[in-house]
């Protein structure tokens, strides 16, 4: 099983995440998304990126229209 490595390029990132290279630039400059900049490249870091993304999830909300409690 190959696991993710622990700093992603954007390419990676996109690739991975399915997130395009345009979007994950753009929110770069815009300072929308935890990144790391070394020697001039954009690196995004794993763990940082993925509970950055956490942030997103959207919890169902509850079905139960009687209004009643169980």
């Amino acid at each position: 099983m190959n696991s993710i490595p622990k700093q992603l390029t954007v390419k990676e990132a996109s690739k991975i995440y399915n997130i395009s290279e345009n979007t994950l630039r753009a929110y770069v400059h815009r300072k929308i998304i935890p990144y790391r900049k070394l020697r001039g490249r954009v690196y995004f870091v794993t763990e940082v990126l993925e509970k950055w993304l956490a942030g997103f999830d959207v919890e169902p909300r509850d079905t139960n229209q009687s209004g009643e409690n169980d």
